[in-house]
């Protein structure tokens, strides 16, 4: 058995005087136009498939989980780095460093943000390394609904619990640990009776497994760069449009850019944009045309 990494070791002892934690109620134009101050980091590995058809495909990137007495906020590690480096840091030196360290871009265009009684989702609908669409949605929805197992296990010498539930059409796996008292976890995956060490599908084309925990003391992080984007009525309304934005994305993103292609470019930048859309297609949550 892999033994406890130290981090996550050192950080249980300031975990041992506290009770669980549940966020407090904020609303979503209050939470992160500011920059938001952060207690705690959460480092989770995610290994995933990125064309359900291609058995090659698997990537692993960094993420992390933010917490703080009254919010949430999941994101990628890339993607923070390159907020702060836009909204945060006034330093050249330190800009250079965070881009630099951003530069392999990031599959993981979301943002989700918790707060006591409901999870909010911020996302692109189309996302590459060589054109990003720049056309944002966020959408509410509830907490997701577990089915507490007996069953226990060690992941990194921490003892967990088993729990399930449906998310996306996906059935999930979810070990959790009581050792640290915190309700969340990775994506949506929130409302156990403690942190979640480690989450998968059960196809396991998405895997969550904790790496780190930081007390970070002040941390900053924003949503600035969301502010932005349109309200949808629910996650359904999100995933609608943006597999009709995929449909035709070629069209889209001409008509977005105000770019007009020659008959000899047009056929090659619509193969690459739709090799995008397959590369990217195992979405963390199917909706019924995947």
């Amino acid at each position: 058995m892999t033994t406890i990494p130290q981090p996550i070791k050192t950080y249980l002892l300031l975990f041992s005087h506290l009770v669980i934690i549940f966020f407090a109620n904020v609303s979503h134009a209050q939470n992160l136009k500011s920059p938001v101050s952060f207690d705690i980091k959460l480092t989770y590995e995610v290994d995933f498939l990125q064309d359900s058809s291609e058995s090659q495909s698997f990537r692993t990137e960094l993420t992390h989980l933010l917490v703080n007495d009254s919010m949430s906020l999941f994101e990628s590690s890339n993607a923070a780095a390159l907020d702060s480096a836009q909204y945060l840091v006034e330093d050249d030196v330190e800009k250079k460093r965070l881009l630099a360290t951003s530069n392999s871009g990031t599959a993981i265009t979301y943002k989700v943000l918790k707060t006591a009684n409901r999870i909010t989702t911020y996302d692109l609908l189309f996302n590459n390394r060589e054109n990003t669409s720049g056309i944002g949605f966020f959408y509410d929805e509830a907490f997701p609904e577990w089915e507490l197992s007996a069953d226990t296990t060690r992941i990194n010498g921490l003892l967990c619990q088993k729990a399930s539930t449906q998310l996306g059409n996906r059935e999930w796996i979810a070990w959790f640990t009581t050792e640290i008292p915190i309700s969340d976890g990775p994506y949506k995956f929130c409302g156990l009776p403690g942190l979640v060490v480690q989450v998968k599908d059960r196809k396991e084309h998405w895997v969550f497994t904790l790496r780190d925990i930081q007390n970070t003391a002040d941390y900053k992080a924003t949503l600035q760069g969301q502010m932005d984007y349109e309200r949808l009525a629910d996650k359904e309304a999100f995933f609608a449009t943006k597999r009709e934005y995929n449909k035709s994305i070629f069209a889209k993103e001409e008509l977005r850019s105000g770019r007009k292609y020659t008959p000899e470019t047009r056929p090659i930048i619509e193969k690459r944009l739709q090799s995008f859309v397959k590369q990217s297609s195992n979405w963390i949550e199917l909706d019924s045309a995947n």
